[in-house]
């Protein structure tokens, strides 16, 4: 069993996708955004802005690597498709 933060990496995985906050709720010090937001939904809004940046920002940086990467992936898929239909 892989852990995280002393959490199965599963059980973490799948909080990430729940947007209730079942703790300290109304409490205003844990609210951000005018008050309107729980820091811990706004965390995890931003981890999953970050999940979508990143990869983008790095084909920016180094955009060559779709060519070593995507195509043989590409072709390779193609080409399993082809001798499974012979």
């Amino acid at each position: 069993m892989i852990l995280f933060d002393k959490v199965p990496l599963a059980h973490y995985i799948t909080n990430l996708w729940q947007w209730d906050v079942d703790w300290e709720e109304q409490n205003p010090e844990y609210r951000c955004l005018l008050r309107r937001l729980h820091v811990v939904n706004a965390a995890k809004a931003l981890l999953l802005l970050e999940m979508l940046v990143i990869p983008i920002y790095v084909l920016f940086l180094f955009p060559y690597w779709i060519f070593w990467i995507g195509i043989p992936v590409l072709f390779d898929s193609i080409i399993k498709k082809t001798l499974d239909t012979q």
